[in-house]
């Protein structure tokens, strides 16, 4: 059972600073506290088991709510010297520790990002727990809003022939580089569904790609992405290069080094070593981003691009309609009477 401590806190208020002075050690109330929390990372430990094994989503969102946790947890133990009920009401108090991981240099973006993964780790424990979550009622942590994070059709170029002129040592490793960098761009393949990409799934006669278990609950959702023309060419010359090193994996995007499929870090590594040469700041996701926006701006409806992207909301779609300044002087520019 979930501690009482964690459930009903006291009449004491929850934005006292948990860094008061005048707080005094109390014989066996640290112990009382730090068993509380031990039957917190008890819950965690079955919340991670749940959405593992029947939600069944990614090892990165078993991470996010691993490292939003921990952040939790630190906060909580600075609290272990305070009275078990100012203990539990400090415990709840959220936006104290949103105030403490900002205090610490923790970024507006990374804050929120936390907030969001412990508020979904509450949730479970008030839905099959029956017990009141403490984000109940408050707003997620704001954040300045960024630039678009898609990439200029110039950057997605500089991107491109980067990753054809780096030194990789190899012809192979420059056409894995340059296929799972276009997989990305040109199709919009997710960081999980390049590392998931079979070598069955991959019909360059069809000119399709098979994706698995997308993102979504339970697994996501299976869907067909498309191979243009440009694309097939990357990752035909990629396939030619693959039989001639005899490799046999069922995984399409194959490492040299251990003949089985690419793992998220030497997909990092990868994506790192093009980001330095190129100088353009993106991430995996920054191409997959770019991928909608750009088709966005050519000019493809609404719903088609939400299919090739696997959105299961319009909504979604429409977040990736990233507006460059070039797109605003042009604007301008079409203004006639």
């Amino acid at each position: 059972m979930f501690p009482s401590q964690f459930i009903t806190p006291s009449a004491s208020s929850p934005n006292d600073d948990h860094r008061s002075t005048n707080a005094r050690p109390i014989p066996g109330v640290v112990s009382e506290n730090s068993a509380a929390i031990a039957t917190l990372d008890d819950r965690l430990r079955g919340f991670l088991r749940y959405v593992r094994t029947v939600k069944n989503q990614s090892p990165q969102s078993i991470a996010w709510y691993e490292k939003s946790y921990a952040s939790y947890r630190r906060y909580l133990t600075t609290l272990l010297h305070f009275p078990p009920a100012e203990f539990a009401a400090k415990s709840r108090a959220i936006d104290a520790w949103v105030q403490w991981n900002r205090e610490r240099g923790l970024s507006a973006i990374s804050t929120n990002n936390y907030w969001r993964g412990l508020r979904a780790f509450f949730r479970d424990i008030e839905k099959r727990g029956g017990l009141l979550s403490p984000f109940t009622g408050i707003s997620a942590p704001r954040f300045p809003k960024s630039e678009p994070k898609a990439k200029t059709a110039d950057e997605c170029r500089r991107i491109m022939e980067t990753a054809e002129h780096y030194p990789w040592g190899s012809d192979y490793t420059r056409a894995l580089a340059v296929a799972t960098i276009a997989t990305m761009l040109y199709a919009g393949l997710r960081r999980s569904e390049i590392i998931r990409l079979r070598y069955g799934d991959v019909d360059l006669d069809r000119q399709t790609l098979l994706v698995h278990e997308g993102k979504g609950a339970y697994g996501g959702r299976d869907r067909r992405a498309y191979v243009s023309d440009e694309l097939r060419s990357i990752l035909a010359r990629y396939l030619r290069e693959r039989t001639k090193r005899g490799y046999a994996s069922p995984e399409f995007f194959t490492s040299s080094k251990t003949k089985q499929g690419i793992t998220y870090e030497s997909l990092r590594r990868l994506i790192d070593r093009v980001r330095g040469a190129s100088g353009v700041r993106f991430t995996a996701h920054t191409l997959r981003h770019s991928f909608v926006t750009h088709l966005l701006k050519s000019g493809v409806p609404l719903h088609v691009v939400s299919k090739l992207a696997g959105h299961r909301q319009l909504s979604t779609t429409m977040g990736y309609a990233a507006i460059f300044e070039r797109d605003l002087a042009d604007g301008i520019e079409q203004l006639h009477f």
